[in-house]
């Protein structure tokens, strides 16, 4: 009986202590700061036409040059590089970008466009 009552007492939890940090898991890469907010404004406005890495409907949009892309979304005067829209009459692009997104929103979408892919 006295042993057993030696090794209850002296059976301590051991803390093992090691120098090295314990690692921050995280998943994807690190976005822009308003890169959330601009993903938001493209899955909500341009997602249906466009996609960042491949032609759909709409021209890809990652790595657009901003003076077009600016030009494009806010003047209505910017040459129209399809014939489709010219033929057709057709400005909804730029009649539905311009009320829905003000000049904040287009910032964001152009920082959601222009960072690095994740693959």
């Amino acid at each position: 009986m006295l042993v057993f009552y030696f090794i209850y007492i002296n059976n301590k939890p051991q803390q093992f202590v090691c120098r090295i940090p314990v690692p921050e898991y995280f998943c994807g890469t690190q976005a822009f700061p308003h890169a959330v907010e601009g993903k938001d404004a493209f899955n909500s406005v341009c997602a249906a036409c466009h996609k960042l890495d491949a032609r759909s409907t709409g021209p890809a949009l990652r790595n657009m040059d901003s003076i077009t892309y600016v030009k494009w979304i806010v003047d209505r005067k910017s040459k129209i590089d399809t014939t489709k829209f010219e033929k057709f009459g057709i400005d909804y692009h730029r009649h539905i970008s311009r009320e829905i997104l003000d000049s904040l929103d287009i910032k964001y979408l152009f920082e959601y466009t222009n960072r690095e892919p994740a693959y």
